[in-house]
């Protein structure tokens, strides 16, 4: 083999090592969640939007006591007596002109008890979709306080040809 196929070669290998891993990580190599805002190789990360979120759990008794609540900037859970699920309903909608994926990510101490019924999805251009966040107070290690941060990430590819099938 000559010299300048092998050096295509190893382009080619070193393409195919950083691709590999940007696809089979949404969170990049040595973090927990995308930066956002951040371009990659094949997609740029943007914060759509940050919810607050926060929950009390307390032992279970009558559910008179439980309180909901919701602004425009939080997911408060209210009061949650232990082995109850709340559920909360956020509206993400794509205006942009090209489909991308929707990345959903909880942080804080609230995060093992949080759950989403749909994750890392196609939103397509024009396209609106209903989350569910639901909140297990069962996996919740004790009675107290628990606040976290539910992010909202477009997930965008650079290049048309990642788009294929509405799906990548």
């Amino acid at each position: 083999m000559g010299l300048v196929f092998k050096s295509f070669l190893i382009i080619v290998l070193i393409l195919l090592i950083f691709a590999f891993l940007e696809l089979t990580s949404d969170t990049g190599l040595f973090t927990n969640s995308p930066i956002k805002g951040t371009e990659k190789l094949f997609y740029i990360f943007e914060l759509e939007r940050d919810y607050g979120t926060k929950v009390s759990i307390i032992e279970s008794q009558n559910t008179s006591d439980i309180f909901l609540g919701m602004t425009a900037d939080n997911l408060e859970f209210g009061i949650v007596p232990t082995g109850s699920i709340s559920k909360r309903f956020i509206n993400v909608a794509n205006d942009d002109e090209i489909d991308y994926k929707i990345l959903l990510i909880v942080t804080g101490n609230i995060s093992p008890m949080v759950k989403f019924d749909k994750n890392d999805f196609v939103l397509q251009k024009g396209e609106n979709a209903k989350v569910t966040i639901s909140l297990d107070s069962s996996l919740a290690s004790e009675y107290g306080n628990y606040t976290g941060k539910v992010s909202v990430i477009s997930k965008i590819p650079r290049f048309s040809f990642l788009n294929i099938a509405g799906g990548y």
